[in-house]
C-alpha cells in the first residue's frame, strides 16, 4: 500500500533525477574517445581513457552487445543537448514543429549529400 508519505518522496526523488543526471554528466571529464593510435603507444593508457566515456562504476565492466547497455559520454551528451533544444522549441521557421523542414533538417541532408 502507497501512503501518502511515500508518493511525496517518490516524487521528489523522480523529480530530482534529472538534475543529479545533468550534474554527473557535466562532471565527468570525457570530451572524445581516445585517439587510435595511443593503443599502439601506451594500450593502458587507451582502455582507461576508453573507459572513462562511460559513467559506469569503477567495479563494473560495460559488456553491451550493442542492443541495449550504457551509453558513452559524448552520445548521452548530444542525447540531451537535442532534448533541450527540442523543448526549447526556439527555431522560428518550424510552426509545424516536426512536420515541417527546418534548418537542422536541411544542413543534416545537405550534408549526407556532399558525402556521397
Amino acid at each position: 500500500m502507497i501512503t501518502r508519505r511515500g508518493l511525496v518522496e517518490g516524487a521528489i526523488l523522480a523529480r530530482a533525477a534529472p538534475a543529479v543526471l545533468l550534474r554527473a554528466i557535466a562532471a565527468c571529464d570525457a570530451a572524445a574517445p581516445p585517439p587510435c593510435d595511443l593503443f599502439n603507444t601506451d594500450p593502458e593508457r587507451y582502455w582507461a581513457k576508453l573507459r572513462s566515456q562511460w559513467l559506469l562504476a569503477a567495479d563494473r565492466i560495460n559488456l553491451n552487445s550493442g542492443a541495449l547497455g550504457c551509453t558513452p559520454l559524448p552520445v548521452l551528451r548530444a542525447t540531451i543537448d537535442h532534448l533541450v533544444s527540442a523543448e526549447a522549441f526556439r527555431e522560428p521557421d518550424n510552426p509545424w514543429f516536426g512536420y515541417a523542414e527546418n534548418a537542422p533538417i536541411r544542413s543534416a541532408r545537405e550534408a549526407q549529400l556532399q558525402d556521397r
